[in-house]
């Protein structure tokens, strides 16, 4: 009897302290402005992949997703993933130099300011 129930908390303890976990249903709203005015870059590349883990036994990304959208004339854009852990992505608009980025995801909804240079 001890031991089944010493295995049942382990195996709780076990399956709730596991850190690698994907976030489901991924929103992604940006914008992109100039790093000087603040003035929105229409026509920017976003360029983003989305690594997720799946069931990955040893917690390491099992795949990911990569989807690029445009800006809108008020340097907005929208992204979603139907699961992710990380997002890798650059941003590319004529006359500013392309930027790369990495931000984990912790919630659903991502809201990404990027000032460009």
């Amino acid at each position: 009897m001890k031991f089944s129930t010493l295995f049942v908390l382990a195996f709780t303890f076990l399956s709730l302290w596991r850190c690698a976990s994907d976030v489901n249903d991924v929103e992604v709203n940006g914008v992109v402005l100039d790093g000087k005015t603040d003035v929105p870059v229409v026509d920017a590349t976003i360029y983003m992949e989305c690594w997720y883990y799946g069931n990955s036994a040893d917690e390491s990304y099992k795949g990911s997703v990569i989807k690029s959208v445009k800006t809108n004339k008020d340097g907005i854009y929208k992204l979603t993933f139907t699961k992710g852990a990380f997002l890798s992505f650059t941003i590319h608009a004529e006359g500013y130099k392309d930027q790369d980025f990495g931000e984990y995801i912790n919630n659903e909804e991502i809201d990404l300011i990027t000032k460009l240079k």
